[in-house]
């Protein structure tokens, strides 16, 4: 089998784990989300805690796992912030250029942006830096304050848009960026349009334009290199419910060129159910997910479509525990 076609299920399998129908509105680009952003991720967290699975399998732990944290508990009480009814949405952007793509970490070298919406007072989190100087150091950017912590060497830059969004980012000038407003009407078309392509109403989504180191990774083997100037871009949507649909899409320019991608899927669930095979425990249910799961091309797109049932969510939570 084609080795480019291994690294590709590998590359898109694993990013989606270290990070989760075609038809209906479409999702944007969040406003804050940095003009040089290449990909995007966004988690419905409305959705997320309101969907049965999670209230049935993990908001009771994280609750517990939260009250059993005493610093994070006098955090959330400091700032006033009820996670569960104040947070609404948390989207994650990495911009920079795409290194390795093929093999080690092609995001090593990219910077993070995460943007949190929902209800803050950002009032409080001055009086928390106050209290805790040696931990917070502040800077201004124009009539915006701009925290500092670190962990470890690493430091983390926050800061927060009114009183409806909080900005957070490994480096300094991407929280500026926001703070200046260099946002939407910047970010890149391409991107905008792979936004675009996500639909339905998913609990999370990501979207990627092609980046041109894909492209040339693609040109390099003879059976994909017709479609690196045809590929558009991916998206992968997931939907929580009482069970879960992940869906990969991969995004052409016309239909032909769809029917082709439409193989490279055909590879990415061989490749997941040889992953499937080496896990001993869970290998028989997640066998029957990828079994079930279905290759199709509807207009210019090829996509994977899964679905975890709600029985099978519950058997691979017991075998977890």
């Amino acid at each position: 089998m084609n080795k480019l076609f291994w690294q590709m299920s590998a590359a898109l399998t694993a990013f989606w784990v270290a990070l989760t129908p075609l038809c209906a509105q479409a999702a944007e680009v969040d406003p804050l989300v940095p003009k040089d952003a290449v990909m995007v991720m966004t988690v419905n967290i409305d959705r997320l805690i309101q969907a049965e699975a999670v209230k049935k399998h993990a908001l009771g732990r994280i609750k517990d796992a939260i009250k059993t944290n005493t610093e994070a508990t006098q955090i959330l009480s400091q700032l006033s912030l009820d996670w569960e009814k104040d947070l609404k949405t948390l989207t994650v952007a990495l911009s920079g250029e795409l290194k390795n793509v093929g093999g080690g970490n092609p995001l090593e070298s990219m910077s993070l942006a995460v943007i949190v919406r929902g209800k803050f007072a950002p009032e409080k989190f001055d009086e928390l830096a106050k209290e805790h100087p040696d931990r917070v150091t502040t800077h201004k950017s124009g009539n915006h304050t701009i925290y500092e912590t670190k962990d470890g060497e690493q430091p983390m830059f926050a800061a927060f848009v009114g009183k409806e969004a909080a900005v957070l980012s490994n480096k300094r000038n991407l929280v500026e960026d926001c703070l200046a407003g260099k946002k939407q009407a910047g970010v890149n078309k391409d991107l905008q349009s792979a936004v675009r392509k996500v639909s339905g109403e998913p609990t999370a989504w990501f979207a990627m334009a092609v980046p041109d180191q894909l492209r040339d990774l693609m040109k390099a083997s003879p059976q994909a290199a017709e479609l690196a100037e045809k590929l558009e871009a991916f998206t992968l949507t997931a939907t929580v419910k009482s069970n879960i649909v992940v869906e990969l899409g991969m995004h052409m320019k016309d239909r032909a060129s769809a029917d082709k991608a439409k193989l490279i899927l055909d590879q990415v669930k061989a490749f997941l159910t040889l992953a499937a095979l080496q896990n001993e425990k869970a290998g028989p249910i997640l066998n029957n997910i990828i079994n079930a799961a279905k290759v199709e091309t509807q207009n210019n797109v090829a996509a994977l479509r899964a679905e975890i049932t709600a029985q099978q969510l519950e058997e691979l939570i017991k075998l977890a525990q």
